[in-house]
């Protein structure tokens, strides 16, 4: 098992850990010798062993530490690829396109660029009219051209 960062109660962060699958015999700091047992927590600081222990003493002596990263359910993934297209979730990447693809208006090489605020209040708007922010859109750009023309 990939060992995970953990911090100790007492604030020690540069720690990490593994739950062990079998049993096994261990060389800790000092050449002492520490049986693990199936689920056991092993301690280590820089890849050496500190310290083995059953999962009820590592939870009140360790917590683990949030990874850097978004971490998304399946069901969650499952919506957001609904909503962006399929592969949209498979890393970060694709994920941050697909929103600022989807985040963006353009009206041929003009982007318009809109706070979240002033995105939620379109958002708003096409919702009191019963309709998507897409169809209120394209309503406001077709207003638009049509003010453009008919004006000039």
């Amino acid at each position: 098992m990939r060992p995970v960062q953990i911090r100790a109660r007492t604030g020690q962060t540069d720690l990490t850990a593994y739950q062990t699958i079998d049993h096994a015999m261990l060389s800790a700091l000092g050449g002492q010798q520490l049986h693990a047992a199936p689920d056991d927590w092993v301690i280590l600081r820089s890849g050496v062993v500190l310290d083995v222990m059953p999962q009820t003493l590592f939870e009140q002596a360790y917590e683990l530490t949030p990874q850097p990263g978004l971490s998304l359910a399946p069901d969650d993934r499952a919506t957001l690829e609904k909503v962006l297209g399929f592969g949209t979730t498979r890393d970060s990447a694709a994920l941050m396109a697909a929103v600022r693809k989807l985040a963006s208006l353009s009206i041929g090489k003009v982007e318009v660029e809109f706070s979240v605020a002033q995105w939620d209040e379109l958002a708003h708007r096409a919702r009191k009219r019963g309709q998507t922010v897409l169809v209120y859109m394209q309503q406001l750009v077709k207003k638009l051209t049509q003010d453009l023309w008919t004006s000039a």
